[in-house]
């Protein structure tokens, strides 16, 4: 794949307003926009606009992020995009000002989408290590 550059930004979101804003997005595109400022803002405002949010962003911890993080994801993944920022805005503006927290949310999202693949078996916990060696979750 060539090189992501911003005119390639600009053409996804074209494609954004013509058909599905809550498809995903390729990998490479969201590297290039997490490292480029032009870009970020020029999504931002677009999603901003099609949500009709605030044109201010509301000011959150990343302790207040990382609370409502789960649930923004849960939401997002049983219910939709828009439903996830509607329910919890504050996520949604914080994982576009930290790079922290948008890291964590990109993690937590793969590996919950490896899970529902059936590309990750889900990790099971075993208060008794006999027990895990008997169902065969580790080797004696």
């Amino acid at each position: 794949m060539h090189s992501v550059t911003c005119p390639d930004v600009r053409e996804l979101i074209d494609l954004l307003q013509q058909s599905n804003p809550c498809a995903k997005t390729p990998s490479a595109l969201l590297d290039h926009i997490a490292a480029c400022l032009v870009c970020r803002g020029a999504l931002l405002l677009f999603m901003a606009h099609l949500l009709q949010a605030s044109p201010s962003p509301l000011k959150t911890t990343c302790a207040e992020c990382q609370h409502d993080l789960a649930a923004y994801i849960d939401e997002e993944s049983q219910a939709s995009f828009i439903s996830a920022y509607k329910a919890y805005p504050h996520v949604w503006w914080h994982l576009w000002t930290c790079a922290d927290c948008a890291q964590t949310y990109q993690l937590v999202s793969t590996i919950r989408d490896a899970e529902q693949n059936g590309d990750l078996v889900p990790l099971h916990c075993f208060p008794d290590a006999d027990k895990a060696r008997e169902v065969g979750a580790i080797k004696p």
